[in-house]
């Protein structure tokens, strides 16, 4: 058996360039995707003092409506401030509104929520 033989069984097709550049193509526009979001993900400026302070606001509006703590406080934390103010919401009895304003390094964060006992 010549070398040669052994050389003509295997056939390239034409097209296998084609599909290659097609795939490559596809898998740059797949990783310039994924680019683009994980850079939008690094841009945010919600950094771990801004789920601290959200996380704090939740315990402190559990311990407002379960122990019904209705006074103006303010809580200071390593990195952040929250401000709580006390009110009474549109004159009705017993039902009271309650802001919490987290002061951030970065901004501030308002959270409104409405209490009764």
């Amino acid at each position: 058996m010549e070398p040669m033989a052994s050389s003509k069984r295997y056939k390239v097709k034409a097209s296998s360039l084609t599909e290659s550049i097609i795939a490559m193509v596809i898998v740059a526009v797949c990783l310039s995707i994924a680019l683009v979001v994980y850079v939008s993900v690094l841009k945010r400026d919600r950094g771990l003092p801004y789920y601290k302070a959200e996380q704090k606001v939740k315990e402190l509006l559990w311990a407002t409506q379960y122990e019904m703590q209705l006074e103006d406080e303010d809580y200071t934390f390593l990195g952040f401030t929250i401000n709580k103010k006390v009110e009474q919401h549109k004159g009705l009895a017993n039902i009271y509104k309650v802001t919490f304003i987290a002061n951030l390094p970065n901004g501030k964060k308002n959270y409104v929520y409405v209490v009764a006992p």
